[in-house]
C-alpha cells in the first residue's frame, strides 16, 4: 500500500467525523502535516485504537502516543507500568547482591534505581518499605517522562532539514563551528 498525504487525510477525517469535527478543515490539515512522518498503516491502527478509548478527539500528541504504544507492543520496546518495573526491581533485590551486576529491561528502570541507590535500595529497612517504593516510582515516572519528551525532541529535530548538519541530533559527526565542518 503507497502512502500518501491525501489517504492520511482520509484517515484522520474518519477520525474527526467520529468525534464530531468534520467540518474543521484548517485543524485536519495541521494534523495530516504533523502526522505526515507516521507510516499510513501505524497511523490507522493508531486512529482505530483511539475511536475505542478515547471520549474526546485527541491531541496531535495523543496520536503519536498512540502510534508508539503500537510500534512498542510489536516490538517488545514498549515502556512497562509502574508494576512491571517494582516487580523487576524486586526480583533483583532477591537475585542479584549489593555489589552484583545489574542489567534492567528498560533504560527508565535503570534511570529510576540510580537515581534512588541500589545499595540504599538493599538496604532500605522494612518499616520504611512503603517510602521506598512511593520514591523509585516518582523517579520512574520521572525517567518515563524524561524519555518521552526526549523522543518528542529527537522526532522535532528529524522533520527539521538539516539538523543533522548542525548538530541538532544527538551522535551526528559532522557540525558547523564558525563556518567549518569538523568531525
Amino acid at each position: 500500500m503507497i502512502s500518501t498525504p491525501d489517504r492520511k487525510s482520509e484517515i484522520l477525517a474518519t477520525l474527526f467525523s467520529a468525534y464530531g469535527q468534520a467540518e474543521d478543515a484548517k485543524r485536519l490539515a495541521a494534523y495530516t502535516m504533523a502526522l505526515k512522518d507516521i507510516p499510513e498503516d501505524v497511523l490507522m491502527k493508531a486512529c482505530s485504537l483511539i475511536l475505542y478509548s478515547k471520549k474526546f478527539l485527541p491531541a496531535v500528541c495523543e496520536i503519536l502516543e498512540a502510534c508508539r504504544e503500537l510500534i512498542g507492543e510489536v516490538s517488545g520496546n514498549r515502556v512497562k507500568t509502574w508494576a512491571e518495573a517494582w516487580k523487576e526491581i524486586c526480583d533483583k533485590m532477591e537475585s542479584v547482591s549489593v555489589y552484583g551486576k545489574l542489567e534492567w529491561s528498560t533504560p527508565e528502570i535503570k534511570m529510576a534505581v540510580e537515581a534512588y541507590g541500589w545499595r540504599n535500595l538493599c538496604a532500605a529497612p522494612a518499616k520504611d518499605w512503603t517510602t521506598v517504593e512511593s520514591q523509585v516510582r516518582r523517579y520512574y515516572e520521572n525517567a518515563c517522562q524524561r524519555n518521552l519528551q526526549k523522543k518528542n525532541i529527537d522526532y522535532v529535530l528529524k522533520n527539521i532539514r538539516g539538523a543533522e548538519l548542525i548538530g541538532l541530533l544527538p551522535g551526528e559527526k559532522k557540525k558547523l563551528t564558525g563556518g567549518k565542518k569538523s568531525e
